[in-house]
């Protein structure tokens, strides 16, 4: 079996690869928990903000947002169907809102 001072004196004759390898190592641990810390920081605000009884309606076979699509006159049906919430006039406490995604364009390059 190797003695232990044997590891301690290869360490201190590897000053460079031993400081390099504990600062990559050190670095990796924040790295990690700020990931966690801001995961939880995530949980906490939805947690705290979103409501029970706040809900929306994607068209059968979506995964997101972006992929679903209800025409006017679904989007009626659906905010006159019975669950739906209703306010003191007796309208429905919903909207259809409509998401678009845009891709700024690219400024072109000068070639000189």
């Amino acid at each position: 079996m190797i003695p232990l001072s044997y590891n301690v004196r290869s360490l201190l004759n590897r000053k460079t690869t031993t400081v390099a390898t504990a600062l990559g190592i050190g670095l990796v641990v924040f790295v990690l928990g700020a990931v966690l810390m801001l995961g939880n920081g995530l949980d906490q605000t939805l947690n705290a903000t979103g409501r029970s009884d706040n809900g929306f309606v994607l068209r059968k076979g979506s995964d997101g947002e972006l992929s679903s699509t209800i025409d006017n006159q679904s989007v009626g049906l659906i905010l006159s169907a019975p669950g739906v919430k209703k306010d003191d006039q007796g309208h429905p406490m919903g909207v259809g809102e409509v998401v678009v995604s845009t891709v700024p364009a690219r400024r072109a390059r000068c070639r000189t």
